[in-house]
């Protein structure tokens, strides 16, 4: 819950330069594990991973699940922030090299301040507004040329997508910070997500023997570092402070 409190908010911008920093090494592991894997098939993996962490921490008491009338809204934004979010950036990611990506992804800080200006009425500066637009061009001249000549690939601009479905997740979780703390929030947005790979997981057998032991270790990290970790830090920044403004820093 946003106290006003500048201690508070000092753990907060903590909590999101954590995210930030576990989310920005995702990128290199995503692309090693889509040597062997299909995106589905590696967010499967590293969200059931994630899940199992997860669902320990819960039997242990650490973490209190949400009261089940905030489950439908859960479900339905653990499949857009998480599931969608995940196929959307993999996929794009057959696509735009590691940095590209990466590029692009960096625009959620400045969509999901957008979405809280439009959402949940929080303000934001006209030179805001102003910077916002300018990285926002960049990233498409980014995503069109990928280095060489401009270009038009509907996968690369899967990433785009991916932007919205995160910012999204994380502007409609705030209001369930009221009556459930952030960490029972994250995780069963997560248990969620993990629900919607399960579909892309036929094969992923066949997978595991091909895979590399470097491809398990960077799987593994990925659930515990950018998932894990990084979840639980951002809906806690987001529990303490106004999304546009810990998005923006």
């Amino acid at each position: 819950m946003i106290t006003g409190d500048p201690r508070s908010e000092r753990l907060a911008y903590f909590a999101a330069a954590i995210t930030l920093l576990v989310w920005s090494s995702a990128y290199a592991g995503i692309a090693y594990g889509l040597r062997v894997f299909t995106p589905g098939e590696l967010a499967l993996l590293r969200f059931g991973l994630a899940s199992l962490c997860l669902l320990v921490l819960v039997v242990l008491g650490f973490i209190k699940l949400p009261p089940l009338r905030d489950w439908p809204v859960l479900v339905l934004l653990g499949l857009i922030g998480n599931t969608a979010y995940q196929l959307c950036l993999g996929y794009s990611m057959t696509r735009l090299s590691a940095g590209a990506a990466a590029v692009v992804i960096s625009t959620i800080p400045g969509v999901t301040s957008v979405l809280a200006v439009l959402r949940l009425k929080e303000r934001l500066s006209l030179r805001a507004v102003a910077g916002l637009a300018i990285a926002f061009a960049g990233t498409l001249l980014v995503t069109l040329g990928r280095g060489r000549d401009l270009s038009f690939d509907p996968l690369a601009f899967m990433a785009f997508a991916a932007v919205f479905c995160s910012a999204v997740y994380f502007v409609w979780q705030k209001p369930l910070f009221v009556r459930s703390s952030p960490l029972g929030v994250a995780t069963a947005s997560i248990f969620s997500g993990t629900l919607g790979f399960i579909p892309f997981g036929l094969h992923l057998s066949e997978k595991l023997v091909l895979a590399s032991a470097g491809q398990l270790f960077s799987v593994a990290y990925l659930a515990l570092l950018p998932t894990v970790v990084g979840f639980l830090c951002w809906s806690f920044a987001l529990s303490r402070a106004q999304a546009s403004r810990v998005s923006l820093g």
